[in-house]
C-alpha cells in the first residue's frame, strides 16, 4: 500500500486522512504514509463553538497539520461563525453546507464560474 500511495503522490495526487481524530485514523498514519492534508472530523467542528474540548481538538489538529507541512481541511462547516473561527485558527480549507450543498457533477463548472465571477456560494 505504501508503494501505491507514494506513486500517487509523485504523480501529483493529494492524499487526505479523512475524519482525523475518530475511527481508524492515527498518529502512526501521519508518520508513515505520504498524506498531503488532514481533514478535521465534522463531529468536532460542528460542536466547537459550544464545547471547549471540541474547540481545543480542532485547534490542535489544525496546528498539527501546519507543523507537519500538511494542509488542514475542516469538515461540516454549517455556519459563518464556525467558518470565521476556523479562518482565525489558520485552517486552510473548509467544506460543509454553509459553503455549498452537494451538487451534481455536471453543475460543478457553472458553480466554479459563478464563484470566480464574485457570485455567492451555497
Amino acid at each position: 500500500m505504501m508503494d501505491v500511495l507514494s506513486r500517487l503522490r509523485l504523480k501529483g495526487f493529494r492524499l487526505s486522512i479523512d475524519d482525523f481524530g475518530t475511527g481508524y485514523s492515527s498518529l502512526t498514519q501521519l508518520q508513515k504514509l505520504p498524506f498531503s492534508e488532514l481533514k478535521v472530523d465534522g463531529s468536532f467542528v460542528m460542536q466547537m463553538l459550544h464545547s471547549r474540548s471540541c474547540w481545543v481538538i480542532v485547534e490542535i489538529v489544525i496546528d498539527l497539520a501546519r507543523r507537519l507541512g500538511l494542509k488542514s481541511v475542516a469538515e461540516a462547516v454549517e455556519d459563518e461563525a464556525t467558518l470565521k473561527s476556523l479562518v482565525e485558527m489558520g485552517c486552510d480549507m473548509a467544506q460543509g453546507y454553509h459553503l455549498s450543498r452537494p451538487i451534481a457533477a455536471e453543475q460543478i463548472a457553472g458553480f466554479v464560474r459563478n464563484y470566480e465571477s464574485g457570485g455567492t456560494i451555497g
